[in-house]
């Protein structure tokens, strides 16, 4: 999610199934939304050839952003802004965090000591909501962003679930996977798990926080309200007021967390696809919100799409020379150098 949003009425047609599931038909057989399949999330379940297939070259991104409308707003309100600089920047983050999301062994290197520093897990809405392939936002026309706003809430789930084992003493391995969670399907050995992962959850006291519009928010709260959702309901925040893109989310964060007791040695996690969390890297920095002492991760989905990642570099390129983004915010990757 990076641009205004325009809220439609939210409409399902069945019951929900979990934070972090698909809809099931009225007789209770399941149902993903829309023509979903795994066609439609080759981003997150089929590794492409090469780990950077999917990110732009910076030059690809300059010109499309010296041909665009953001450099003439950029223009206006900052003369000398160098877009290169920006771009190439934006670009080598992306091919770090693309490179992570594909590290099948980062998680198993998380101690419990780092999992019991972990409060909350973050999770910007995207594309679509958890229970509609997309909505009516400049998004829609692009085959590539359908359904990214439930793959990275099933994401979230499961890596708190993932965190709350290291928490309780349990082994939730079995969790980290790029599939959509299913109560129904036996093929993931995290369905068996649910009830049991759903209390360890409760039992770590991990909490999860969604920013997103009125619509994305109403989706994803019928989903927890569900009774095979695999995140207990009390254990999620949710933000929507004053949200409408990006840079409205990572404004909100500097209010919540004046409120949400974090301490020094704490951690927060935010979870998104990788061209986002270099979207919103620059915007957390200008938004000063950030507590002192606390360490932020990021937790990188796939890149579905190459043009997804242009997208983002170009709107990232956009926002700090437009002022509303700047500087370098310290961030780790879990398990990211576990071999150092």
């Amino acid at each position: 999610m990076g641009q205004d949003v325009a809220i439609s009425a939210f409409e399902v047609s069945g019951p929900i199934i979990p934070l972090i599931m698909p809809l099931m038909s009225a007789e209770g057989k399941f149902e993903p939304w829309g023509n979903l399949s795994r066609e439609r999330q080759r981003g997150q379940l089929e590794r492409p050839d090469s780990v950077g297939e999917r990110i732009a070259a910076p030059e690809e991104v300059l010109a499309s952003f010296m041909g665009g409308n953001e450099r003439v707003d950029v223009s206006a309100k900052n003369p000398s802004f160098d877009a290169a600089p920006a771009i190439r920047s934006s670009i080598e983050k992306m091919k770090r965090l693309e490179t992570a999301a594909w590290d099948k062994e980062r998680w198993g290197s998380i101690t419990p000591d780092v999992a019991q520093k972990i409060q909350r897990i973050i999770v910007f809405a995207a594309p679509g909501s958890y229970v509609r392939e997309s909505k009516d936002d400049r998004y829609k026309k692009y085959e590539w962003s359908r359904g990214m706003d439930r793959a990275r809430s099933d994401r979230a789930a499961r890596f708190g679930i993932f965190l709350a084992g290291k928490r309780t003493g349990q082994d939730f391995s079995v969790a980290d996977s790029y599939e959509l969670l299913d109560a129904n399907n036996a093929s993931d050995g995290l369905s068996a798990r649910r009830e049991e992962a759903k209390r360890a959850v409760l039992d770590s006291g991990i909490r999860f926080t969604y920013l997103g519009t009125a619509e994305e928010v109403s989706a994803t709260e019928m989903a927890l309200k569900h009774s095979q959702a695999f995140i207990p309901e009390e254990s999620v925040e949710f933000i929507s007021d004053g949200i409408i893109n990006t840079l409205t989310q990572a404004s909100a964060m500097k209010d919540y967390f004046e409120k949400a007791n974090l301490k020094e040695g704490d951690s927060i996690v935010f979870v998104a696809h990788g061209p986002q969390l270099v979207r919103m890297e620059g915007m957390l920095k200008k938004s000063g919100g950030i507590p002192p002492g606390v360490t932020v991760w990021f937790e990188p989905l796939p890149t579905p799409d190459r043009e997804y990642s242009l997208m983002d570099s170009r709107g990232d390129a956009y926002y700090r020379g437009v002022g509303d983004s700047e500087g370098e915010l310290k961030y780790g990757i879990l398990g990211e150098n576990r071999n150092s």
